[in-house]
């Protein structure tokens, strides 16, 4: 955007005139998406002014580090061509899909065809009628794939960056995330909470809340990357955002505000980029709330230890002592969901694409897929090791404190627990020794917001959707306690 002056700027990107690029924009100024530009720096000029501007491949890092290496794409699970190297690169694809009335299911739309008899309709937040046609756009970037999901009726021009032709669309956006933790070293197999099924990509895990923000005029957008279930790495999932906004933006121009939407691992993700990295979001809707990643495997990790502790002890200690010691409802919290840390802790524990990768082609470099390892851009690497330092620790927890000064345990049984918890080596085995957080990356947890301390958190409204399951609230032996309990 250029202001200061009334009349068209002549501009220049390295001598190349690109002054047809800037049209008037309506809030004041000039607006031109300026493209052709070569790698890296790129000088613009308009009259005095001087701007350099940085072009970064669109499947290449831009803050979060060297990428994953191995990386496996999975192009084809999203009905794209087959990518050819590790950039995960493929042609973008355009459809058309609309709603039918009769079942409220999503069709192909020729948009070439007279309108089908049983087309819906919709009026949007602003009071514009149209008919539910979207748009949708389907792509790599950031070696994640993206969908744009935008009302529009094919037979009127597409909003674009200079100008305000809504066609359904009420210029807001909705970007999706979705739930799991995992290690990442691949692209994954869905798209925010957006179902891959449905063609369209507007519905999902919360099929009536995303239908009734289509029908409203929201944009929906997502990016494989931004499902915690495919990578933990919340950095990567802050650079998946940023330039798949910047993409939208390319396209379209700024929305009036851009929401983030998702639940569990998709709450951690939006949780860390709002607090991270402001300005990607103007406002966040998680539900089955963790902070961030690390606040959610702490708890599971101290289960494991706990749950070997009392399997082998000497010492009888009740379901009621062991709930008491592990600060959840039911202990059955810990006996059903310890097994969860072993995605994160095992660094043998690869999402199954990796395996199937790492059988087929045994030259391949083997990935350490812990949480850890994946972030090892942030923490660095412990030249001990060689490996990614590791920031967990559970030096000094006095184990059961609460219980015993609760008058739930005796003395005899705290102290046989804490003598005999342990902790978890590098490779994530219970050994006898507490394990020994790394300082270094201690420090640059919380430095750098990979324990959320909240501090940007006051810059945006936040909807928290508090639906949790704690346990076992009316003792009747359930033998699947949720991991979403209210304690997070």
């Amino acid at each position: 955007r250029i202001t200061g002056t009334d009349t068209a700027p002549v501009v220049k990107v390295d001598g190349r005139d690109v002054s047809k690029a800037f049209k008037r924009y309506p809030k004041g100024g000039w607006v031109g998406l300026v493209d052709g530009l070569a790698s890296g720096n790129n000088e613009l000029v308009a009259g005095t002014a001087r701007l350099t501007l940085v072009n970064h491949p669109i499947n290449g890092t831009l803050f979060a580090g060297p990428q994953q290496d191995p990386y496996v794409c999975e192009n084809e699970a999203f009905g794209l061509a087959k990518a050819i190297d590790t950039s995960c690169a493929a042609p973008t694809q355009v459809a058309y899909f609309y709603r039918s009335r009769n079942d409220k299911k999503w069709r192909p739309y020729d948009a070439k065809a007279p309108k089908p008899d049983d087309l819906d309709y919709t009026t949007n937040s602003l009071g514009y009628k149209a008919p539910l046609i979207v748009r949708r756009e389907l792509g790599v970037i950031n070696r994640a794939a993206y969908v744009i999901s935008i009302l529009h009726d094919p037979v009127l021009p597409l909003p674009t960056p200079t100008s305000s032709n809504l066609t359904g669309w009420n210029g807001r956006v909705i970007y999706a995330s979705r739930g799991g933790v995992a290690a990442g070293y691949h692209m994954g197999n869905t798209i925010g909470s957006l179902d891959i099924s449905g063609g369209a990509y507007v519905a999902g895990e919360n099929n009536n809340l995303h239908q009734s923000l289509i029908e409203a005029g929201y944009a929906l957008v997502a990016g494989s990357l931004n499902v915690t279930g495919t990578t933990s790495n919340d950095v990567l999932q802050a650079e998946t955002t940023a330039k798949i906004k910047e993409r939208f933006i390319e396209e379209f121009g700024p929305p009036v505000f851009m929401i983030g939407m998702g639940t569990s691992g998709g709450s951690m993700a939006q949780h860390l980029v709002a607090n991270n990295y402001p300005g990607l979001y103007d406002g966040i809707m998680p539900w089955r709330s963790y902070p961030d990643v690390m606040s959610f495997w702490q708890p599971l990790y101290d289960c494991a230890l706990l749950h070997k502790a009392f399997d082998t002890s000497k010492m009888k200690y009740t379901d009621v002592q062991k709930a008491a010691i592990s600060g959840k409802l039911t202990w059955l919290y810990c006996h059903n969901n310890d097994h969860r840390a072993e995605g994160n802790i095992d660094p043998n524990d690869c999402a199954p694409v990796v395996k199937e990768a790492l059988a087929f082609d045994p030259k391949m470099t083997k990935p350490r897929c812990t949480y850890q390892d994946n972030l090892v851009n942030v923490f660095g690497k412990d030249p001990k090791t060689g490996v990614a330092r590791n920031p967990f620790d559970n030096v000094g927890v006095q184990y059961g404190l609460k219980a015993l000064n609760d008058g739930k345990i005796t003395f005899d049984q705290f102290v046989d627990l804490n003598t005999r918890i342990g902790g978890h080596d590098v490779n994530g085995k219970i050994v006898a020794q507490r394990q020994v957080g790394d300082e270094l990356a201690l420090k640059r947890a919380y430095e750098t917001g990979r324990v959320n301390l909240g501090t940007n958190s006051s810059a945006i409204p936040y909807v928290d959707i508090r639906t949790y399951s704690d346990g076992d609230p009316i003792h009747r032996g359930d033998p699947d306690v949720d991991v979403h309990d209210g304690y997070h």
